[in-house]
């Protein structure tokens, strides 16, 4: 199994905290004392008696659940159909964790592996719990790999969660440390992923959205594509750089370059490190890695990619580094290859 970036850690998961729920029975007060008792002296507590923990009925019940609500999108063949979930002690923080085994460059390969659940988990949490990560395994493989071309965690968290919210009770644990995970932090545009995940809903309709997650529909997936460009903070994608790897020619250190610059307009830093375990930097930089280039070659990238953007437009620009699309973004770069021939200076 290979894996895309540590952000994924090969999985899709809820990434949220839990602790561990105790249930405990007081016992009543009367208006008569036990024989041989004081009445003053306040009754004795019962022992804490450790609440129900998740078992596999719960797990077949929460699949049933997302069954009957999704099930009309999602297709018979579906590998998530076959995953029998393992319940471990998994570490503190990761209640549950679905298996995604995917290599960044090949297409169509997105395959759902796993799941487990920990077996720590109360069981009405658990209930919730499952049904998100069920949500993410019935995730259709072609929405998959749009998801993780995109390389935003907070698109497929949010999705995840909104659907999960769908169910009865399903916002119980808005404001608790289940809601600290990248479904709920806060984007560059002050929203969460599970805020954006409805207003994503409400552009394409709910019908449109549902058959793109789970259906894998391709015309679906490129009307939700589009939309989540529109909707998500701008930042170029690991598959932005996977393009730049299959360019071939002169124009491939601009390419790369203008890549760079464009991270750095968008997000305020260098492009992650772990896109070189997909395609090494230096076959299309001259460092060995983005953390060689200086703090003044940086600004020159920066400024001049905000000089190309002006020139260009700004959606032709970000639509080459930035779409969700993959299509639309690889025509988009493709451009953008032909006019960098004239318009970028190599800085390093």
């Amino acid at each position: 199994m290979r894996h895309l970036w540590k952000a994924y850690v090969g999985a899709l998961a809820v990434g949220a905290g839990y602790g561990v729920y105790q249930g405990s029975r007081q016992a009543s007060s009367g208006s008569e004392s036990p024989p041989g008792t004081s009445a003053n002296r306040p009754p004795a507590s019962a022992p804490n008696v450790p609440s129900p923990r998740i078992d596999l009925p719960t797990v077949y019940q929460a699949r049933e659940n997302v069954l009957q609500r999704f099930g009309t999108h999602i297709p018979a063949d579906s590998d998530c159909h076959s995953i029998e979930p393992q319940l471990h002690q998994l570490p503190f923080g990761m209640p549950g964790v679905t298996d995604l085994q995917y290599v960044p460059g090949l297409l169509g390969n997105a395959k759902v592996v796993g799941m487990h659940l920990d077996k720590t988990l109360p069981r009405e949490l658990a209930t919730h719990i499952t049904q998100h990560e069920y949500i993410h395994c019935y995730n259709s493989p072609e929405f998959q790999e749009l998801l993780l071309r995109s390389g935003t965690p907070s698109i497929s968290e949010g999705l995840a969660q909104h659907f999960t919210e769908k169910f009865p009770d399903g916002t119980r644990y808005r404001g608790t440390v289940l809601d600290n995970g990248s479904a709920a932090a806060r984007l560059a545009n002050g929203k969460s992923g599970v805020e954006l995940a409805a207003e994503l809903e409400l552009t394409v309709g709910k019908d449109t959205l549902e058959r793109a997650y789970f259906g894998g529909e391709p015309e679906a997936i490129a009307k939700v594509a589009d939309a989540i460009y529109g909707l998500w903070p701008k930042a170029p994608t690991p598959n932005a750089w996977l393009h730049t790897s299959r360019w071939r020619g002169a124009g491939q250190q601009a390419l790369a370059e203008s890549f760079v610059g464009a991270t750095l307009l968008h997000t305020g830093s260098l492009p992650s490190e772990e896109l070189g375990q997909s395609y090494p930097i230096r076959f299309a930089l001259p460092v060995g890695s983005f953390a060689e280039i200086s703090a003044e070659q940086a600004a020159a990238l920066r400024a001049q990619a905000s000089k190309v953007r002006k020139a260009l437009g700004p959606n032709a620009f970000d639509r080459a580094f930035c779409a969700t699309n993959p299509a639309k973004q690889q025509k988009a770069m493709n451009k953008l290859a032909d006019e960098l021939q004239s318009l970028w200076r190599p800085v390093l």
